[in-house]
């Protein structure tokens, strides 16, 4: 569902609600845009969610109760 020009809801496509939310996130100044993945993510999740934000110029990703030094590395770039 995607809000219509009054701000009701309305049915959606995939790719309707898709382009809503690409039109959304490309308003966003990127360095007020804040990405959090929670203790159950897996890293396949975590990783993509860090890719997106990286191409989008954001870089304030932060996940909440992992530690480890692979899960680390792989969201600072680091080794």
């Amino acid at each position: 569902m995607v809000k219509n020009a009054s701000g009701k809801l309305k049915s959606a496509t995939w790719e309707q609600a898709l382009e809503a939310v690409a039109a959304k996130m490309g308003s966003i100044p990127a360095e007020s845009m804040k990405a959090i993945a929670g203790k159950l993510s897996d890293a396949e999740s975590v990783v993509a969610l860090k890719d997106l934000f990286n191409r989008m110029g954001a870089g304030n990703t932060v996940v909440e109760g992992m530690e480890g030094r692979a899960l680390t590395s792989v969201l600072t770039g680091c080794s």
